[in-house]
């Protein structure tokens, strides 16, 4: 809930499927972000993917904009971390790995439509009962108008890449920033997957397709091919 909007559970009473009503009061807002709003419903409409929180249909009556979404029933990554954190459990690497994998697959999707999400953070990303993660809430969402990005675009999306990767260390070390050394609890694969996204200059930092074929290398390495902890990171 904020000043201009609200979400609730709803029931279907044609189908009894459960689902999030959003609604959102227009007249809280300027002309310049009425026009976006209704791009991005556009937009979000078109949305398809296991990892992204799927919007059925948006209306309107008067001033009150609705959206009927996806019902995601087991919270966010924030509380997720937070509990984690509350009780000093560090995540499984496996897990974490699985957990990296569904969330950088939904950053090349959006990506790969020439979306830009701008407003990536734990509390964004929802959890189900079934252990799926759907990246959600893009109210900050830009789309390039050829469908693919340009230099600059190109350079923004990593910026995406950053806040992940931010959202990857905090899953890992339940500490926002990276520690000068981390321990030896995980593999420095998975170690290098998150320094790799977070690099501070912008030219040097992955793509989010880029990490995701990372990802899949260190992943299958350590898990299938049994290389040892050689690192595959490429930096640049």
């Amino acid at each position: 809930k904020c000043s201009y909007c609200f979400v609730a559970k709803v029931k279907s009473k044609r189908n009894f499927r459960i689902y999030a009503l959003k609604k959102f009061d227009l007249k809280s807002i300027n002309a310049h972000s009425l026009k976006y709003f209704e791009g991005e419903n556009f937009f979000l409409a078109k949305l398809d993917h296991p990892n992204v929180c799927k919007m059925f249909k948006s209306f309107r009556e008067g001033n009150i904009n609705y959206m009927i979404l996806e019902y995601i029933d087991n919270g966010n990554l924030l509380t997720y971390i937070e509990a984690k954190k509350k009780f000093k459990q560090r995540i499984p690497e496996e897990k974490l790995w699985s957990m990296f994998i569904q969330c950088i697959k939904s950053l090349v999707y959006v990506h790969s439509l020439g979306i830009i999400h701008r407003n990536i953070k734990p509390a964004n990303l929802l959890l189900n009962t079934n252990g799926e993660i759907k990246i959600s809430d893009f109210k900050k969402m830009t789309k390039a108008i050829s469908g693919k990005f340009d230099a600059h675009e190109i350079k923004e999306s990593k910026d995406d890449v950053y806040s992940m990767g931010e959202i990857f260390c905090y899953l890992t070390f339940l500490e926002r920033d990276l520690p000068n050394n981390p321990d030896n609890i995980y593999s420095k694969e998975l170690v290098d997957i998150i320094e790799c996204m977070m690099i501070k200059e912008q030219k040097k930092r992955p793509t989010s397709l880029q990490v995701y074929y990372n990802i899949i290398k260190a992943y299958s390495e350590k898990y299938f091919i049994g290389s040892g902890l050689k690192s595959c990171i490429k930096r640049s």
